[in-house]
């Protein structure tokens, strides 16, 4: 993919996400700190698969994600950092209900992670 990216015009890449799915594309330059954080969280939803791509077609974009995928794109240079450098990427399952066995429909909230 990167001679993809390096032979296509200037600018930021083009991205296609379903739903369920995250693409990032943030670019770092010539930054200094005591730490970095740069987390990606997701979390799987119950029947929300469907990107509404047809099988075998995809739109004609740089990065595309589609079922609860995640794709990191993101550039970093120049970047000193003295502490913890964190780039961290994490998608939940679902949240089952153990009494039931369903899954809760609801999505968590901050204070859950």
């Amino acid at each position: 993919m990167s001679d993809k990216l390096s032979s296509r015009p200037p600018g930021p890449p083009t991205v296609f996400a379903d739903d369920t799915s995250v693409v990032t594309t943030r670019e770092l330059k010539d930054v200094k700190g005591k730490g970095l954080l740069m987390k990606i969280e997701g979390v799987r939803e119950p029947g929300t698969d469907s990107s509404g791509i047809v099988h075998g077609q995809f739109p004609q974009k740089d990065y595309i994600a589609c079922g609860s995928s995640i794709i990191c794109a993101d550039k970093l240079s120049g970047v000193t950092v003295d502490g913890v450098i964190d780039l961290s990427v994490t998608m939940e399952p679902p949240k089952v209900r153990p009494e039931t066995g369903t899954v809760d429909e609801a999505r968590p909230s901050s204070k859950d992670r």
